[in-house]
């Protein structure tokens, strides 16, 4: 009997030893590289714009997106309520030092037919700038960078606590702090951004697959977007086929038209693969979200009718 007990008792530590491991195993490879990328995928990888594409005879599997805390609903309503002032502020802003900058740019311009044409664009600016300060008015004062970091501090927040529309702005991180980022921001964002995208794919939302369908020049350059996608031909031929399932009418027509030119690069495989994914991606995600007649929109924080230059 004593015998059995000591054996029970050896089976069992090394069975809780086996467990730790495992689970710090597991830990660590979710952990943030130098990058701020996690160093290993995680069971949501397939919901990734650059995952391997499933072949078609692959059946459908869940995905386990990984949960953060969810605030309580009061915090999180006045999360989101800051989220949505900061946010049309910092637009505000921008819209306001863009037309400044150019108008004094236009005070110091000496050639004639650069200084007629800059002043015959100035003019179109009187109404917008007009509305844009009666707008600023009811903004905390700020400059750009007090602006810009007063808006991504509500991005992180409210991102956090499970707001949608936040997490596509702090995936995308189109902001100018007027810094550098920290390197305790890079390996957070490494950590937090994998799981907001994940999250915006199993939910069906169009707007993460226009994110990812941008080239290298259509994503900020001070964001920290680039540390997710490069803008590749094949991610956006992905994204392209995605939002293609989802499209009518005339949008439908501009995006086959995208990746109809004959100098077109993608292989024949690539284009297959690329669309094997959109297509299980779809079925498994997309096919109850609404049809597309225009492009999605995703964090847009310049106001059209203030900002100075065509989109």
């Amino acid at each position: 009997m004593r015998r059995r007990k000591e054996i029970a008792g050896t089976l069992f530590l090394a069975f809780v030893a086996l467990i730790a491991s495992t689970t710090l195993s597991r830990d660590r490879s979710r952990m943030p590289t130098a990058s701020g990328a996690p160093s290993t995928p995680d069971e949501g990888a397939l919901l990734s714009p650059n995952a391997p594409a499933p072949g078609p005879a692959e059946p459908s599997r869940d995905i386990s997106v990984t949960e953060l805390p969810v605030a309580d609903s009061s915090i999180s309503v006045a999360k989101t309520k800051r989220f949505q002032e900061a946010k049309k502020c910092a637009g505000v802003v921008r819209a306001v030092e863009s037309m400044r900058t150019q108008r004094i740019s236009c005070d110091s311009e000496t050639r004639p037919d650069v200084l007629a044409s800059c002043k015959k664009q100035i003019a179109s600016f009187d109404e917008k700038l007009e509305r844009a300060e009666a707008m600023l008015s009811e903004c905390p004062p700020a400059d750009v960078g007090d602006s810009e970091s007063r808006y991504w501090r509500s991005v992180v927040e409210a991102a956090e606590a499970g707001d949608a529309d936040a997490a596509l702005c702090y995936i995308k991180s189109d902001v100018s702090l007027q810094r550098p980022w920290s390197s305790e921001e890079r390996a957070r964002y490494g950590i937090l951004a994998p799981t907001y995208i994940d999250r915006a794919f199993s939910a069906g939302d169009w707007r993460i697959a226009e994110i990812f369908s941008m080239g290298p020049r259509g994503i900020p350059s001070e964001g920290l977007l680039r540390t997710q996608t490069g803008g590749e031909r094949t991610t956006q031929y992905r994204m392209n086929r995605l939002l293609r399932l989802g499209a009518v009418g005339q949008y439908a027509m501009l995006l086959d038209l995208d990746f109809a030119s004959p100098d077109e690069t993608l292989t024949r495989d690539e284009r297959l693969a690329a669309e094997a994914w959109a297509k299980d991606m779809y079925a498994r995600y997309f096919s109850s979200s609404p049809k597309l007649d225009s492009p999605p929109v995703s964090c847009a924080v310049i106001d059209k009718d203030i900002w100075p230059y065509p989109f």
